[in-house]
C-alpha cells in the first residue's frame, strides 16, 4: 500500500497564543483490515488545559469541547461530504478548575473510518462548547489510498504510541488483542525520554517461504544514527504486529529524524520499507549545555547543601522544564552555574535590577516567609502562604480570624490586581489546630485551586452548634451568621 501524507494546517493554540482557542493535536494512519480493506485511524487528543471547566454535578467540574469532523474527495471543492460528524467530546470530571487539574484531563478520541482507494481531505474543527467567545482550530490533512495488494508484502503506517498492553476489555484503543494507546503528537516530541512505534504487516507469507526480519531505525540527513538500529526476526503469516521502543532523550533539537520500520529477507535484502518524520525538542538537553558559567562569584561562597536548598527555593517560580533540569544537576560547579544561568535570564527578560539585586530579594522573600508562615511540619516557604507569596509577592490586603468561635482559623488574603484578574483572594485555613500550616483552601484566581465547598470546609467537622447556615452576604462583625467572605466561587 504506497501512501503519502502531508500536513496542510495544524494549528496548535495554547492560552498564551490564542485565549479563546482550544489546543489541540490531530495525526491520522492508514491500516488494513482482514478483509484487505482500507481504512484509516484519526487521532485526536484536546488540552485540557486551553478548555473551560463547568460545574456539572455536586462538586464537580468538566470541560466540553465541539468537534466538527468531515471527510470529502480531494481536487473537488464541491464535492460533497463522504463522511461527516459533529459531536461533543467530554473530558474526565475534576474537583476544580485549576490549570494542573485541567492539564490532566485530556480529551482523547480515535475514530477508525474505512475509506476506498482515492484521495482525500481530512477537516477537524474544535471549539470550546463552554466558551461563546471561542474560536475555530481547524485541522487539515490531505492523503491518498492505495489499492490493496493481496500477493505481496505491505506495512501500514507507522502510529507512535505512548503505550501497549494486552487488551483486557474491548474499547476503541483495543486492536489485534492489544490495548493500544496512541501519542498524539503530529511528529513532536519536547522533553520526551521515549519513542514507540506501532506498526502492522500484511501478507509477508507471499514474499517470505521462511523467517524474515523486521529492523527499525532511526535516521538523520538519510543517515543512520550509530545505536539507534534495532532488528527482530519472525515468521511470516497474513498479518502481523510490529511493536518497537528507543530511547531519545539524548538526541539534540533542530534536526529532522526519521524513523524507518524495513523488511529483509535472509540475505539482508531490503523488500519493503516505511518511515516517518518527527522532530525533537529537548529542552532540559539544551539548557543543560547552554549553562553559562558564573564569573560573579555571587553564588561561590555557598556550600554544596546550602545550594541545593537555594536551588528548591526557586521551584515555585520556575518553568517545568527549568524544575526537571535542576533535578539532574551531578556537581556544585553544575549548581552555581544554575542559580547564575537562572538569574540571568530573569535579568534579560526585563525583571529590572542585576542578578545580586534579583537574588538578594528573592532571598528577603523567603526569610519573610520562612518568619511568618513556618508551621510544625516545614519552613514557611513551603507552605501555601508561602507558595502564594514567593509567586505573587505580598497581597495587598491579609483579614485574619485565628480564633473564631464557631469557624476553623482561617485568613483571607487579597490582591488587587494579578495578570488580567482584578479583586482576587486566597483562603487558607487551619483544619487541625495545631500545626500553624494554613492549607489553601479556595481561590478565585485562575490557575489556583478552586474549592466550592470552601465554605462548608471553614466550618470544620463538630465546631458548629447547630445546624445554621453561614451568611456569608452580611458583613463580617464578629457575629458567627454575619460573616463576609465576599469571595467568588
Amino acid at each position: 500500500m504506497r501512501i503519502y501524507t502531508f500536513i496542510i494546517t495544524c494549528l496548535l493554540a495554547t492560552s498564551a497564543f490564542a485565549q479563546s482557542s482550544v489546543g489541540y493535536l490531530m495525526d491520522v494512519c492508514r491500516f488494513t483490515d482482514l478483509e484487505n480493506r482500507p481504512y484509516i485511524e484519526a487521532y485526536l487528543s484536546i488540552d485540557g488545559g486551553t478548555v473551560r471547566f463547568v460545574p456539572s454535578s455536586k462538586n464537580k467540574y468538566q470541560g466540553t469541547a465541539s468537534v466538527f469532523f468531515t471527510i470529502q474527495k480531494s481536487g473537488n471543492t464541491d464535492s460533497a461530504y463522504i463522511y461527516a460528524d459533529r459531536f461533543n467530546l467530554l473530558s474526565l470530571e475534576t474537583t476544580d478548575t485549576s490549570t494542573t487539574s485541567r492539564l490532566s484531563q485530556p480529551f482523547r478520541l480515535l475514530k477508525r473510518i474505512p475509506l476506498a482507494t482515492g484521495k482525500y481531505k481530512i477537516r477537524v474543527e474544535v471549539t470550546d462548547a463552554n466558551d461563546p467567545k471561542s474560536m475555530p482550530t481547524i485541522f487539515v490533512n490531505e492523503m491518498e489510498i492505495s489499492p490493496t495488494l493481496t500477493d505481496e508484502v505491505s506495512i501500514s503506517d507507522i502510529e507512535y504510541v505512548s503505550a501497549t498492553a494486552k487488551a483486557t476489555q474491548e474499547d476503541m484503543f483495543s486492536k489485534n488483542g492489544l490495548e493500544v494507546l496512541p501519542f498524539v503528537t503530529n511528529g513532536l516530541f519536547v522533553d520526551k525520554e521515549q519513542l514507540s512505534i506501532y506498526a502492522e504487516i500484511y501478507h509477508a507469507n507471499k514474499n517470505f517461504p521462511a523467517e524474515y526480519y523486521v529492523r527499525t531505525q532511526i535516521k538523520k540527513d538519510n543517515k543512520l544514527l550509530p545505536g539507534y538500529s534495532k532488528i527482530v526476526k519472525k515468521l511470516p503469516s497474513d498479518a502481523d504486529v510490529h511493536i518497537e521502543s528507543f530511547d531519545i532523550k539524548k538526541l539534540p533539537s533542530g534536526a529532522a529524524y526519521f524513523v524507518e520500520v524495513q523488511l529483509l529477507n535472509d540475505k539482508n535484502q531490503v523488500i519493503k520499507s516505511v518511515a516517518k518524520r518527527f522532530d525533537v525538542v529537548n529542552i532540559k538537553l539544551a539548557q543543560s549545555l547552554a549553562l553559562k558559567k558564573d564569573n560573579t562569584g555571587i553564588f561561590d561562597k555557598y556550600a554544596d547543601e546550602e545550594l541545593k536548598y537555594h536551588i528548591r527555593t526557586l521551584y515555585h517560580t520556575s518553568s517545568g522544564p527549568e524544575i526537571d533540569l535542576s533535578k539532574t544537576l551531578q556537581t556544585r560547579q553544575d549548581r552555581i552555574n544554575y542559580l547564575y544561568s537562572y538569574w540571568e535570564k530573569r535579568v534579560e527578560a526585563g525583571m529590572g535590577g542585576s542578578i545580586a539585586i534579583l537574588w538578594q530579594l528573592h532571598q528577603n522573600k523567603v526569610e519573610y516567609c520562612n518568619q511568618n508562615f513556618k508551621s510544625a511540619l516545614r519552613q514557611g516557604w513551603e507552605t501555601d502562604r508561602g507558595r502564594v507569596t514567593m509567586r505573587y509577592g505580598k497581597p495587598q490586603n491579609i483579614e485574619r480570624y485565628p480564633s473564631e468561635s464557631t469557624l476553623l482559623p482561617y485568613e483571607v488574603w487579597r490582591y488587587d490586581r494579578l495578570d488580567a484578574q482584578s479583586n482576587i483572594a486566597f483562603i487558607f485555613y487551619d483544619p487541625d489546630l495545631a500545626t500553624n500550616e494554613y492549607a489553601l483552601l479556595h481561590s478565585d484566581k485562575y490557575g489556583e485551586p478552586k474549592n466550592p465547598r470552601w465554605r462548608d470546609m471553614l466550618m470544620g467537622n463538630g465546631r458548629t452548634r447547630n445546624q445554621q447556615t453561614i451568611d456569608f452576604d452580611n458583613q463580617h462583625n464578629g457575629g458567627w451568621q454575619d460573616t463576609k467572605l465576599n469571595v467568588n466561587d
